[in-house]
Protein backbone atom coordinates (compact mmCIF):
# COMPACT_ATOMS: atom_id res chain seq x y z
CA UNK A 1 0.00 0.00 0.00
CA UNK A 2 1.43 3.44 -0.84
CA UNK A 3 2.20 5.27 2.14
CA UNK A 4 0.72 8.60 0.46
CA UNK A 5 -2.37 9.10 1.22
CA UNK A 6 -4.13 10.91 -1.87
CA UNK A 7 -7.88 10.88 -1.54
CA UNK A 8 -10.47 10.70 0.82
CA UNK A 9 -11.36 7.26 0.27
CA UNK A 10 -7.84 5.84 1.26
CA UNK A 11 -8.29 7.87 4.55
CA UNK A 12 -11.96 5.98 5.01
CA UNK A 13 -10.69 3.10 4.48
CA UNK A 14 -7.80 3.51 7.00
CA UNK A 15 -10.64 4.67 9.31
CA UNK A 16 -12.54 1.54 8.94
CA UNK A 17 -9.48 -1.11 9.09
CA UNK A 18 -9.22 0.98 12.55
CA UNK A 19 -12.62 0.05 13.81
CA UNK A 20 -12.42 -3.59 12.49
CA UNK A 21 -9.35 -3.70 14.31
CA UNK A 22 -10.67 -2.67 17.66
CA UNK A 23 -13.93 -4.94 17.31
CA UNK A 24 -11.49 -7.51 16.64
CA UNK A 25 -9.41 -7.08 19.96
CA UNK A 26 -12.59 -6.60 21.78
CA UNK A 27 -14.24 -10.10 20.39
CA UNK A 28 -10.92 -11.68 21.64
CA UNK A 29 -10.73 -10.04 24.66
CA UNK A 30 -14.49 -11.43 25.39
CA UNK A 31 -13.63 -15.47 24.26
CA UNK A 32 -9.84 -15.60 26.07
CA UNK A 33 -12.06 -14.73 29.41
CA UNK A 34 -13.69 -18.03 28.80
CA UNK A 35 -10.84 -20.30 26.97
CA UNK A 36 -9.29 -22.49 28.75
CA UNK A 37 -7.20 -24.37 25.99
CA UNK A 38 -3.69 -23.85 26.08
CA UNK A 39 -3.36 -23.73 22.19
CA UNK A 40 -6.32 -22.08 21.76
CA UNK A 41 -5.01 -18.84 23.94
CA UNK A 42 -1.90 -18.85 22.59
CA UNK A 43 -3.69 -18.32 18.82
CA UNK A 44 -6.04 -15.63 20.33
CA UNK A 45 -2.87 -14.11 21.52
CA UNK A 46 -0.86 -14.40 18.62
CA UNK A 47 -3.79 -12.78 16.42
CA UNK A 48 -4.52 -10.45 19.27
CA UNK A 49 -0.99 -9.16 18.54
CA UNK A 50 -1.17 -9.10 14.82
CA UNK A 51 -4.32 -6.71 15.02
CA UNK A 52 -2.61 -4.52 17.64
CA UNK A 53 -0.22 -3.77 14.78
CA UNK A 54 -2.30 -3.28 12.12
CA UNK A 55 -4.32 -0.77 14.07
CA UNK A 56 -0.94 0.72 14.93
CA UNK A 57 0.20 0.83 11.12
CA UNK A 58 -2.83 2.12 9.73
CA UNK A 59 -2.71 5.01 12.60
CA UNK A 60 0.53 5.67 11.67
CA UNK A 61 -0.08 6.42 7.94
CA UNK A 62 -3.00 8.23 8.88
CA UNK A 63 -1.26 10.87 10.93
CA UNK A 64 1.47 11.00 8.47
CA UNK A 65 -1.03 12.30 6.24
CA UNK A 66 -2.54 14.91 8.42
CA UNK A 67 -5.61 12.92 8.24
CA UNK A 68 -7.76 13.02 11.30
CA UNK A 69 -8.60 9.77 12.90
CA UNK A 70 -11.84 8.95 13.95
CA UNK A 71 -13.48 7.84 17.11
CA UNK A 72 -14.60 4.45 17.29
CA UNK A 73 -16.18 4.38 20.94
CA UNK A 74 -18.81 2.32 21.90
CA UNK A 75 -21.15 5.03 22.17
CA UNK A 76 -20.40 6.04 18.60
CA UNK A 77 -19.42 10.04 18.78
CA UNK A 78 -17.09 9.75 15.85
CA UNK A 79 -15.32 12.78 17.41
CA UNK A 80 -11.65 13.28 16.32
CA UNK A 81 -10.41 14.08 19.44
CA UNK A 82 -11.90 11.07 22.10
CA UNK A 83 -9.89 9.19 23.82
CA UNK A 84 -12.52 6.51 24.00
CA UNK A 85 -11.25 4.78 20.72
CA UNK A 86 -8.20 2.16 22.38
CA UNK A 87 -5.50 4.36 21.71
CA UNK A 88 -2.87 4.96 24.35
Amino acid sequence: MSRNIENHDSVLLLQDCIAGCKMALESMDDIREHTDDKQLRELIDKYYDEHTGLSVDCRDMLDKAGADIKCVCKDGCEAADCNEDGSE
